[in-house]
């Protein structure tokens, strides 16, 4: 079966959310550990669909099932902030502490609370983030390196200035 990348659209997310359950618990599926299996994807695929300075590619199979991504942000601060303001609160009326029973959902809905935010001394270093995640099945044949390097391309194309400082090792 022929395997495309191809840039990721708002209707990915499902695939995206499927991918990051069946990878969650240390590359292993979680699907056990959640009383709610969309948790794990609302935070940490689906928001780079649709939030500014976010990007994204899938791994797209003939029959059109998604298989793997990458999804990142050019500017993690503009992300967090926008997060922070218009998605987390979302999230967090949806998916209150109260409702959780496993600790897995426990853990999500506490994060969705409190999203982390990175150090201004980590983003003076890498300004940028992103998030790679291939199901088990197409993981060891390349995938992931020609994930990186079709957001590194992208990213050069778009001129953004992650790479300015940075050298690039692929």
């Amino acid at each position: 079966m022929a395997i495309k990348i191809r840039p990721a659209t708002p209707h990915d997310g499902p695939a995206l959310s499927r991918i990051c359950l069946l990878t969650a618990d240390a590359g292993q599926t979680a699907e056990h550990l959640h009383d709610f299996p969309e948790l794990p994807g609302l935070v940490w695929a689906v928001p780079y669909l649709n939030l500014p300075t976010t990007w994204g590619f899938v791994m797209e199979e003939d029959s059109g099932e998604v298989v793997g991504y990458i999804v990142g942000s050019s500017n993690t601060r503009v992300y967090e902030d926008y997060a922070r303001e218009h998605l987390w609160p979302v999230l967090t009326k949806k998916y209150p502490p109260s409702i959780a029973v496993k600790p897995a959902d426990q853990h999500y809905t506490q994060l969705l609370q409190k999203m982390r935010v990175l150090p201004e001394t980590t983003l003076a270093f890498a300004p940028a983030h992103l998030h790679i995640d291939i199901l088990g099945g197409y993981q060891k044949q390349g995938w992931g390196r020609k994930l990186i390097e079709t957001a590194v391309e992208y990213l050069r194309c778009e001129g953004e200035s992650v790479f300015t400082d940075a050298t690039i090792y692929i």
